[in-house]
């Protein structure tokens, strides 16, 4: 269950929103040993913050994610972009269904990265 309010975010008893997303990350089955999964969480993290961010996603967060890491803001994208491919392909439907299911993802179309991002931040908020 996810509770939140203007400062802390609990999903299932964790507190920190690092965590929360993290914990949702590995529901939705982004695996963790891919590059991509510490840029998406620290993506959605950076978005669920300031929501502005979701309109220049490309040329905002992802030199962000860049600067924070020893990356190219194309390999950011690149690598995020992989790792929601593998859990799009590994994650139950259920799961996609409980995330995305007002979406038309919820029928097996994958989702763009900004797409993920906001499905995510939404259900991290709810």
């Amino acid at each position: 269950m996810i509770n939140s309010n203007k400062t802390s975010y609990t999903v299932n008893g964790a507190t920190d929103k690092t965590v929360a997303v993290s914990k949702m990350l590995h529901e939705l089955g982004v695996p963790v040993h891919h590059r991509g999964y510490a840029l998406l969480r620290d993506a959605i993290v950076l978005v669920s913050e300031d929501p502005s961010l979701l309109t220049g996603f490309v040329k905002q967060v992802y030199p962000k994610l860049a600067d924070s890491g020893d990356i190219s803001a194309r390999a950011a994208e690149r690598a995020i972009g992989r790792a929601i491919d593998v859990a799009w392909h590994r994650c139950d439907d259920t799961v996609k269904n409980k995330y995305f299911s007002n979406a038309v993802f919820s029928n097996g179309i994958k989702p763009s990265i900004k797409e993920f991002v906001k499905y995510v931040v939404a259900n991290l908020r709810a």
